[in-house]
């Protein structure tokens, strides 16, 4: 079935940028256009719309899926406070390093991370936390080191 839309403006990001209808075969937009509008078997009025591309991304990252899945619950951190806790019980049962993936600060109250100075007050192992879109990583002094990213020229001096 095809569906034409017609509303005041129609943006695109392909040729031709904008128009005044759209018409949609099933799921798909087939074309764009100004002036007259082919024959379709619905017609939907959008007077004074604007219809916009829609961007649909469904899709996981598999490694923070499955590193979200194991270890500390980080994801479950309302706060920075719930976070450091939730890493300083993990160390009672002594582990050589922490690596754990999911917290969110944007669903906190208080959106501020922890500081440097707070992991470090949590361990001498290698601490790393990241977030759970994998695009910001609290690490304490001990991972820094042990990566050799707090040296001037990324070799750790000896």
């Amino acid at each position: 079935m095809k569906t034409l839309y017609r509303a005041s403006r129609v943006h695109t990001l392909a040729y031709p940028a904008t128009g005044e209808w759209m018409l949609v075969d099933e799921r798909h937009v087939e074309r764009v256009g100004i002036g007259e509008p082919p024959a379709a078997d619905r017609l939907v009025e959008l007077p004074g719309a604007t219809i916009v591309p829609g961007f649909i991304d469904t899709h996981v990252h598999l490694t923070g899926t499955s590193l979200s899945g194991m270890g500390i619950p980080i994801d479950r951190a309302s706060s920075a406070g719930d976070l450091l806790g939730l890493v300083a019980e993990e160390v009672t049962h002594q582990p050589t390093r922490i690596f754990a993936h999911g917290f969110d600060e944007s669903r906190w109250d208080r959106p501020e991370l922890p500081t440097l100075g707070d992991l470090d007050e949590l361990g001498d192992m290698p601490i790393i936390l990241i977030r759970a879109d994998g695009h910001i990583a609290l690490a304490n002094s001990a991972a820094l080191a042990a990566s050799e990213a707090d040296s001037e020229d990324g070799v750790a001096q000896r």
